[in-house]
């Protein structure tokens, strides 16, 4: 990921789709940020949404995360 490289990523609608809300947006642009972005790695991501969210909500973010990542890849 260069200075000045734009991505058109629906990262909203695809979290409406894919995970019922919008609310996970955020977290869906995080990993296609990540995968985009040699400097952070995936691991530590997923490790921070681990120790920051609520626990309630931690396995729903993993999974948007993980999905913003997959398509981050493609």
């Amino acid at each position: 990921c260069s200075a000045g490289t734009v991505y058109m990523f629906p990262a909203t609608q695809l979290a409406e789709e894919n995970f019922g809300t919008a609310v996970c947006t955020n977290i869906v642009m995080m990993g296609f940020f990540v995968a985009k972005n040699p400097e952070l790695t995936k691991e530590n991501a997923l490790e921070a949404i681990k120790e920051v969210m609520n626990p309630k909500v931690v396995d729903l973010n993993l999974k948007a995360f993980m999905f913003g990542y997959e398509k981050g890849l493609n």
